[in-house]
Order: structure tokens, then sequence, then C-alpha cells
């Protein structure tokens, strides 16, 4: 199950880039404006992210667990 508070930056980084699509070539003003907020939200993101899997303990399993794409 994902932790409630990286979902809500994820949606949160989505939503701004969605938003600064929108505005890239309409209102350039916006478009910076939205943009902004999706790289604030991209940054908390990525420390949320590093803070869980610093506490992850390991399961102790022998299964593979995926590690997520670097793009």
């Amino acid at each position: 199950m994902m932790d409630q508070n990286l979902k809500e930056l994820l949606d949160m980084a989505s939503l701004y880039k969605l938003l600064a699509k929108k505005y890239e070539y309409v209102d350039p003003q916006k478009h910076m404006h939205y943009e902004l907020l999706h790289l604030q939200f991209v940054a908390q993101l990525e420390q949320h992210y590093m803070m869980l899997e610093k506490h992850q303990k390991p399961c102790g399993c022998s299964g593979g667990h995926r590690q997520p794409k670097m793009y």
C-alpha cells in the first residue's frame, strides 16, 4: 500500500505539471508559476521517498523486490 503523504505529493506534482502544460503557449507567466510549483512538489516527493526508503526494513524474503525505474 502506498504511503498517503507520498500519494498526495504525487497527485499535487502531477496536477501542477498538467496546469503548466496547459498554459505553456497561452500564458507564459501562469506556465512558469505552475512549473515552479510542480518542481517544488517534485523536490518534496523525492525527499519523502528517500526518507521512506531509508526507514524501510528488509523483509528477509528471497523474492526480488522491484526498484522504481529511473528515467
